[in-house]
């Protein structure tokens, strides 16, 4: 059986998303929210992994902004509910990353 979530997120003003009507307050980084807000904007097509890295933390070698970026969507994939229920909005490959609401 396919579960299908509500998934609302606002950006201007205070940033606020719900997901299935309920508020999301447990962020562990702002970073997490940066990365769900870029998604956002850009979720017509996936996001290359380098290029968040460079996104979120400049200046950072590869290495060291890529695992920041993992770390970074386990926070996300932690505040949308876990794993198989962040799996609805968002889809992680090796080559980029992609919100799918």
């Amino acid at each position: 059986m396919l579960l299908s979530h509500k998934f609302q997120l606002r950006l201007f003003g205070s940033f606020e998303l719900q997901l299935d009507g309920v508020v999301i307050q447990q962020f562990e980084a702002n970073t997490a929210r940066g990365l769900l807000a870029y998604l956002a904007i850009e979720g017509d097509q996936p996001q290359p992994r380098a290029a968040l890295a460079a996104l979120l933390w400049g200046a950072d070698t590869d290495t060291t902004g890529l695992t920041n970026l993992r770390s970074c969507l386990r926070r996300l994939r932690n505040a949308l509910g876990g794993e198989a229920k962040a799996a609805a909005f968002v889809q992680s490959t090796p080559g980029g990353i992609q919100l799918t609401t």
